[in-house]
């Protein structure tokens, strides 16, 4: 290998998550502590991390939705990066797909501690050169090598205590498959905490779920080797939440142009102090109540007094799921009515979209919002029309810069716990909408567009391949129906097969399959000297139908409806045709 090569490196950077970062453009002004708030629990936290001899080298932090754990891990991070102790910091997000996942965490640490030490990198690079498919090999041979083995390396060279030590770690929880949360943990211990030679010191902090609470506890691998803090348990925030309220409650009177806010008896002491207690210590109840008083459409003062009414009944005692439910109910069930109040798409309810649009957010095949109104069927902008009055909750958000069609733009629910509560029944109540409701639309308002498209997906494929301009955009546009029809009829397909049967009759009627045979053998022949492609890439463009088909097979009786039984053959048909197709160009 050629050690001057930056093959390695380069090749590093291409499995990393930028968007984890604590100073990603894309975490662009991030929540963190408010000034003179959570000293005490920050002060416990950088000194843990200063103090180089203490035998415990992990520090798990666990709270409540809402606790202030981003925060406080943004404040820390950006601690650590004025005075040089900052290794590495890596922040899971659910909503996104580069870092919900445990695969880029190795790798965007090793990218940041490398940037920190010019050996450590040269390293880093050499490592990633010898075995170019180190990524795709398990997480703890990625940390042997791409950590363990270089800084262990430069410590039995040089001073350890030279190396940025602090590696932190935020919402772990956020990493969606508790299987990938376990194995993290793990590796933290059999390669970091098993190792005394490295200098790291390792802060996490996390929701406890199922998995978490597993590992921290006794009979748990991590139990006798960390330092946990229960934010919720040990720490009052009452105090904290008391002062940002009143810093914020006041800039937002100045800025006011109601009188009424800017008069210096604005806010009443009173009103503050029940909404502190109506906080139960969740800063993100604060937070919500602060987003909602300062949106503009309406005076500070009327909805600080209507945030008290929501809030009454509530004590210093109430449960923090209870405290954060009663807030995104009544901001979500005034939205609804202002919405309802001026909607002009009939009969396409409020809750539905919002429920769909969530889903655009979090499932695969994600669209910018413009597009995906278009999917449901929707007048250019009606998402800004959905979230109007949910700026409070939801926001949209540049997640890809560009010009025109080369942008994406998306929601961005500023809370997972937003989330959580939508998606439960029984928090959510009359405000809940079922997943399957979900699915069935979208399902539905693809197969419309699709039926709508007289064109084929491509030109067969022994033409050139390439579609008029003038055509290009509904061709594009008819392509991302088709994919999220595969999403939504899977989903649908788990909990309702008979639904889904009728929508794939639908999809028959208007002839679909006929549409989609041209595109799929255009991609099938148009890579048939990139057999890994055929094999992992093209394929999934009709294994969903394959695994429908299966499930039709097992769960309904050809010789009883002959419309059921045309469908099943046209749908057979097709699918061997393409199985077919594939096989032969891959053999």
């Amino acid at each position: 290998m050629n050690s001057s090569s930056n093959d390695g490196w380069k090749l590093l950077l291409e499995n990393t998550a930028p968007n984890a970062l604590h100073d990603s453009r894309q975490r662009f002004d991030p929540p963190k502590c408010d000034e003179d708030t959570r000293v005490e629990v920050i002060d416990e936290i950088v000194n843990w991390i200063q103090d180089r001899e203490s035998p415990q080298r992990l520090l798990c932090m666990t709270g409540a939705a809402g606790a202030g754990k981003s925060a406080l891990q943004q404040t820390i991070a950006e601690t650590c990066e004025s005075n040089d102790t900052l290794g590495s910091a890596y922040f899971f997000s659910a909503s996104d797909s580069t870092r919900n996942t445990i695969t880029t965490v190795i790798p965007t640490i090793a990218y940041q501690l490398g940037l920190k030490n010019p050996v450590l990198k040269s390293m880093i690079n050499s490592a990633i050169e010898e075995d170019p498919l180190i990524f795709s090999k398990s997480l703890q041979v990625q940390t042997m090598a791409l950590i363990v083995k270089p800084v262990g390396r430069i410590c039995g060279r040089t001073n350890a205590s030279a190396l940025p030590h602090a590696i932190l770690i935020d919402g772990l929880d956020e990493c969606r498959n508790e299987g990938q949360q376990t194995e993290l943990l793990t590796v933290i211990k059999t390669c970091f905490l098993n190792n005394s030679n490295l200098p790291f010191r390792i802060f996490l902090a996390s929701r406890p779920e199922l998995a978490i609470r597993t590992e921290l506890e006794p009979g748990g691998c991590l139990h006798e080797k960390v330092y946990h803090i229960h934010l919720n348990d040990q720490y009052d925030a009452t105090d904290d939440i008391s002062r940002y309220l009143w810093r914020r409650l006041r800039d937002i009177g100045r800025r006011s142009r109601d009188p009424r806010a800017r008069s210096a008896e604005w806010p009443d002491s009173l009103i503050v102090e029940r909404i502190v207690t109506a906080a139960s210590g969740q800063f993100i109840f604060a937070a919500t109540v602060i987003k909602y008083i300062s949106e503009p459409r309406g005076s500070p003062v009327d909805r600080l007094e209507t945030v008290v009414t929501w809030t009454d009944w509530l004590t210093s005692k109430t449960k923090s799921f209870e405290v954060l439910d009663v807030i995104y109910a009544q901001v979500l069930s005034t939205a609804k009515s202002a919405y309802e109040a001026v909607d002009t798409n009939e009969n396409y309810e409020f809750l539905l979209l919002l429920n769909a649009h969530a889903a655009n957010v979090y499932g695969p095949d994600t669209v910018s919002v413009d597009v995906f109104d278009r999917v449901l069927g929707l007048g250019h902008k009606t998402h800004e029309l959905l979230i109007s009055d949910l700026h409070s909750l939801v926001t949209t958000k540049v997640t890809k810069p560009g010009e025109g069609e080369n942008s994406q733009t998306k929601l961005h629910f500023y809370h997972k716990s937003f989330l959580d509560f939508m998606g439960a029944e029984e928090r959510a109540k009359d405000l809940y909408v079922n997943p399957e409701r979900v699915h069935a639309h979208v399902a539905a308002c693809c197969v419309k567009h699709i039926r709508d498209y007289s064109s084929r997906f491509v030109p067969p494929s022994t033409d050139s391949g390439y579609l008029s301009k003038e055509n290009a955009d509904d061709h594009e546009f008819i392509l991302i129906a088709y994919k999220k029809l595969k999403r939504a009829l899977e989903g649908l397909a788990r909990t309702n097969l008979e639904a889904t049967k009728q929508l794939l009759m639908d999809l028959t009627r208007a002839r679909g399959w006929e549409k989609f045979d041209h595109w799929i053998l255009h991609q099938l022949r148009s890579r048939k000297d990139n057999k890994w492609g055929l094999a992992f890439g093209v394929s999934e463009e009709f294994e969903p139908f394959s695994r429908l088909l299966d499930q039709l097979e097992d769960n309904f009786e050809t010789g009883q409806d002959p419309e059921f039984d045309s469908l099943f053959l046209n749908m057979k048909t097709y699918v061997d045709k393409w199985v077919d197709e594939m096989r032969d160009l891959v053999v």
